[in-house]
């Protein structure tokens, strides 16, 4: 055993440590059991087992040291176009397994990195196209937390998956529709059920129809399941940019694309909406606000958050919409970054796409 935490109660700290000592140098001995000088005294903060546990802000996050071993990992051991040795797959693999439970966003970037290690120990091996979105992805993480490493803190909870459990409660309702126009995005209270804020982001990227022809893209394209994906990071911003209580929000999802649903919940592999992606596990990381699970509406039982999506104003049959919580999120300057970052008629074709990435880090 390299190490053990324990908890206790602050008046009986120290007492539970004597007694952990006399347990242990009775199993090993006086003189092996204990290492004095890593010894910690009892404390509300520390970092142990490559995690920096915090128990004022009731958070955990990988260590400094660990996140500088991530950082080498992948902006050094890890080749984008270069073949690898089994080896070094290995280690870029299970440095990132160690740390991402601990992680805001992350669990969802381990599979293609575990998937390239295969192969005889003297075998190299290149890594393909799912391999390299997962460690650029890793990369805009790590590049836009560098600075301040407290932005990996994640509650104690999420980490125990607590906030996905039947007994805890929502504290808000995400309901989004869009379509090739704008996306209509509405938050609710869970426990009054009224509306605490709405609005409608206009997407400014013109019909798929004519943007198909423009750049000669595949008539099957289309940049619908990513207009609605797009919905629920418009909202978990005009949640954290507003003046209702969001962090470490736990909320739920509702909408009428299954796609979209799937893609909150996993990993996309459309290659259109992989800087989406990106851009909404930071978004994540950014907020504080997580999802407690989603549910899938009919098309028809969207009702005014799908007409509010079509339309260009609130007259007619939207006027009974409390205007006085609308919120314009079309002057938003990460609003405005964002739609063009993720503009899927607009993607760089070099597969690096590394500035897109470090605009997306910045951006969130």
């Amino acid at each position: 055993m390299d190490g053990q935490q324990s908890y206790a109660l602050l008046q009986d700290a120290l007492k539970s440590q004597e007694i952990t000592q006399i347990v242990y140098e009775k199993i090993y001995g006086v003189d092996e059991a204990i290492n004095i000088k890593k010894r910690v005294v009892p404390t509300k903060v520390v970092d142990n087992i490559g995690f920096t546990i915090d128990l004022i802000k009731e958070s955990v996050r990988p260590m400094d040291k660990g996140l500088e071993k991530l950082f080498i990992v992948f902006f050094c051991i890890f080749k984008m176009s270069s073949p690898m040795s089994l080896r070094k797959r290995q280690v870029v693999a299970g440095t990132a397994q160690a740390y991402c439970k601990c992680m805001k966003g992350m669990s969802e970037f381990i599979d293609p990195l575990h998937k390239f290690c295969v192969g005889t120990e003297f075998e190299k091996r290149t890594a393909n196209a799912s391999q390299r979105q997962c460690a650029q992805h890793w990369q805009a993480a790590l590049l836009g937390t560098f600075e301040d490493y407290s932005k990996w803190e994640v509650p104690i909870r999420i980490v125990g998956g607590c906030h996905t459990g039947s007994e805890v409660s929502p504290q808000y309702r995400f309901i989004s529709d869009a379509s090739e126009k704008a996306a209509g995005i509405f938050i609710y209270s869970i426990e009054s059920g009224e509306i605490l804020a709405w609005s409608r982001v206009f997407f400014g990227w013109d019909k798929d129809s004519c943007l198909k022809s423009k750049n000669n893209i595949n008539a099957n394209t289309s940049a619908q399941n990513l207009r609605e994906f797009m919905s629920d990071m418009f909202m978990r911003i005009m949640l954290a940019h507003s003046n209702i209580p969001s962090k470490n929000a736990i909320v739920e999802v509702w909408g009428d694309n299954t796609t979209a649903l799937t893609w909150i919940r996993e990993k996309s592999l459309e290659r259109a909406s992989q800087l989406a992606f990106i851009g909404n596990s930071l978004c994540i990381q950014a907020t504080d606000i997580y999802t407690h699970r989603t549910y899938q509406l009919k098309s028809k039982e969207m009702g005014y958050v799908d007409l509010v999506s079509r339309s260009d104003d609130d007259e007619g049959d939207l006027s009974f919409l409390p205007q006085h919580k609308k919120v314009d999120m079309n002057a938003n300057p990460c609003i405005i970054e964002l739609l063009h970052l993720c503009d899927p008629y607009d993607i760089a074709n070099n597969d690096n796409c590394h500035d897109a990435y470090v605009k997306m880090a910045r951006l969130m």
